[in-house]
């Protein structure tokens, strides 16, 4: 068969040439191949154009079309993969039942609870008592007290204690000051 002609084989364009080495050398092939595009991409947009038309009369214009949909297409894709793979379970933010959030809001009220004096109940703890380590009064409190109101130990010392935004702010304002 002679190249650029067409036949029809079971109802379809088909181009026997399109396998030939001929194809390769057409001007609109060597043109993009020169702009350094891939040559598996350049055929397959041959091969695409002689599907689309029926023949091999293309131009380097027709090729590049056809080549970039190509690119766009499986950039779609992997695009489109991507935002699968980001939809897995293991990555998305769990619903939080109300009955969680109920247990999370008492968990949370007992955090604060524990962080007040167990003497006022109204300050927060910052003094830790020697021997046995226990923080639960506040620096108003502390001075009345002969034994540690968690385990009845006699207090032998007070350190004031700090927490992890009141040492920020020594260090902040030792720095800045």
């Amino acid at each position: 068969m002679e190249y650029g002609k067409t036949c029809k084989t079971q109802d379809k364009p088909f181009v026997a040439a399109l396998y030939s080495e001929d194809l390769c050398h057409t001007t609109a092939v060597q043109s993009l191949m020169q702009y350094n595009y891939h040559k598996v991409d350049i055929m397959e947009a041959v091969k695409r154009f002689i599907d689309l038309h029926g023949h091999t009369y293309f131009s380097a214009e027709d090729l590049l079309k056809l080549v970039l949909e190509r690119h766009t297409y499986q950039y779609a894709v992997s695009s489109s993969m991507l935002h699968i793979e980001t939809d897995c379970p293991e990555t998305q933010i769990p619903i939080i039942k109300e009955e969680d959030t109920e247990s999370i809001l008492e968990e949370n009220r007992r955090i604060e609870e524990s962080k007040l004096c167990k003497i006022c109940l109204e300050n927060k703890v910052n003094v830790v008592f020697l021997p046995c380590g226990h923080i639960c009064a506040c620096l108003d409190c502390s001075p009345a007290i002969r034994k540690c109101a968690i385990c009845r130990e006699f207090i032998k010392k007070c350190n004031e204690t700090l927490t992890l935004a009141q040492q920020e702010e020594t260090i902040n304002g030792t720095v800045s000051g």
